[in-house]
């Protein structure tokens, strides 16, 4: 299904059929952090984020504003030859 899945530990295959079903669209809490009903969860190999739903598209512009900041970078760097003057102009690398 190539659906990921991510753990703070191996789940040993013996303990099938000990879960219980506990509910569906329930608010969960997972390593001390809230997660509600259609908040945006998203993770690689370094960790795992929580968007709540009201803050997801304040959370997106600014990703995109940095994203097109990011991509700005590289041909002002290119260009002036001047990492110095592409953290001034842009505030980070």
């Amino acid at each position: 299904m190539q659906f990921p899945v991510f753990s703070r530990g191996v789940v040993p295959s013996t303990m099938v059929g000990h879960y219980r079903f506990a509910g569906v669209n329930v608010p969960v809490s997972c390593a001390g952090v809230r997660v509600n009903p259609g908040d945006i969860v998203t993770a690689d190999e370094d960790r795992v984020v929580v968007v709540p739903k009201a803050h997801a598209v304040d959370v997106l512009k600014k990703a995109q504003d940095l994203d097109n900041q990011e991509h700005s970078t590289i041909p002002f760097i290119e260009k002036f030859k001047s990492i110095k003057e592409a953290v001034a102009k842009f505030g980070r690398i």
